[in-house]
């Protein structure tokens, strides 16, 4: 219904003028008096749906979605766009507090203004241990372990170690047999920007790569090296050196 359009709600309101009493087709009197207040219902209803939407997380964006996450005491990084503060709201209304567990320490780090990803590793350094891996703006990542560890020494469980971390970026090469139209540096970008896409304690699939390339032009990909997919480990993420060939 919301997403019905002027003529199809002034067909509606016609489809109810009795058969045969007066003309009812376009350009009728009764068609003309109507159609602007049907132009007029079409337009409330797309503002409506529009608001609708900019009243979840989920489908807000730009203001809207630092009022709702506001309800989860977040407030937007600097620079930081709708999908990464979409996502640390979400996590923290999927995941509300349960007494010290894991989930607890992930959702306490993501209050913090500017940690974009935050995981927490049980038994880290053995019994009684916890480390919590964050990432960030390169540029605030150490301040950012300073006020989570802080936050966080004032929240955890009694008698529990606690560490908090950046996370362990390894840089890997890529070497790459690639044809097509697509210049260089656009292949190198596209191939880059898939493996940068992969999540920390993510695995960078070579063949996702190869279809990133061929879907954005390339006729031919073989991957020279590395020879097998990369799992990461789950405190690390990778910083790939593409090599084109």
């Amino acid at each position: 219904m919301l997403d019905e359009t002027d003529k199809e709600i002034l067909a509606r309101i016609l489809s109810r003028v009795p058969s045969g009493l007066i003309d009812v087709q376009e350009g009728s009197i009764i068609s003309d008096v109507l159609s602007p207040t049907a132009l007029e219902l079409a337009q409330q209803r797309s503002m409506f749906k529009y608001m609708l939407g900019q009243a979840f997380v989920n489908s807000s964006s730009g203001e809207y979605l630092d009022f709702g996450a506001g309800d989860q005491g977040l407030t937007r990084a600097l620079g930081e766009g709708d999908e990464d503060f979409r996502a640390r709201a979400l996590y923290l209304k999927r995941n509300p507090e349960k007494g010290g567990a894991n989930s607890d320490y992930e959702r306490w780090a993501l209050t913090i203004s500017g940690v974009q990803y935050a995981r927490s590793i049980d038994k880290a350094r053995g019994l009684g241990t916890v480390d919590i891996v964050i990432s960030g703006l390169p540029s605030e990542l150490d301040q950012l372990v300073i006020d989570v560890q802080a936050l966080i020494d004032l929240k955890k469980t009694s008698g529990l170690d606690v560490v908090v971390r950046k996370v362990n970026v390894l840089q890997v090469e890529f070497s790459i047999l690639w044809a097509g139209m697509m210049s260089e540096e656009s292949a190198r970008s596209t191939a880059e920007e898939y493996i940068r896409s992969v999540g920390v304690g993510g695995t960078v699939r070579l063949a996702g790569i190869v279809y990133a390339l061929m879907n954005a032009g390339c006729t031919d990909v073989v991957i020279e090296s590395p020879g097998q997919n990369i799992v990461l480990p789950i405190d690390s993420i990778v910083d790939p050196v593409v090599i084109l060939t």
